[in-house]
């Protein structure tokens, strides 16, 4: 038995501070099989972070750029495609909707109150479809708004101006 102290091995104490080997693990270690070997040669190392494991090969660089390249791809269609038949104005959230049935285009607006102290607010709005526009007053009350118009023609889209106390946002919906 040899005192060399190696690096993968765990010593052992017999009661006291002195460190007993019972074993040379060198040489039990070139009598092993190959996959014995290879678990001993990994089982000190130092483990690699999650980039350096992402960037470990070709392949992996390449599923990780394609990764960062499709995260990013995503937040920029959320802010290209955003919907635009919803809005927030004073502390409410507002949703456009319109349909057009046998020569009428019914519109509604929903609020919905944002947070608790929403104060309660007037809000103008200017309708537009297609060549037909109206102006009319949401009251404080009312947590919706239908509006029914006579068309001949379904429009593609129907346009809100919606004005607040000190902002305004302009919501447009698809006609269904």
């Amino acid at each position: 038995m040899t005192d060399t102290k190696s690096p993968f091995r765990v010593p052992e104490t017999s009661g006291g501070d002195e460190v007993v080997y019972y074993y040379n693990r060198e040489v039990r270690l070139a009598k092993a099989s190959d996959n014995a070997r290879f678990a001993a040669s990994r089982w000190n190392v130092n483990k690699r972070g999650l980039i350096k494991n992402f960037l470990g090969s070709p392949s992996l660089r390449l599923l990780f750029l394609m990764l960062i390249f499709f995260v990013m791809l995503g937040f920029v269609l959320d802010i290209v495609i955003s919907r635009r038949d919803r809005a927030s104005l004073d502390g409410y959230r507002l949703r456009l909707k319109a349909f057009y049935f046998e020569h009428s285009l019914y519109v509604n607006l929903d609020r919905t109150a944002g947070n608790r102290q929403a104060p309660e607010a007037v809000f103008d709005l200017e309708l537009t479809a297609g060549a037909e526009t109206r102006s009319q007053q949401w009251l404080a009350g009312d947590d919706q708004f239908s509006i029914q118009l006579p068309l001949a023609e379904k429009p593609a889209t129907v346009q809100i101006l919606v004005s607040g106390a000190h902002q305004q946002v302009k919501l447009v919906a698809m006609v269904e």
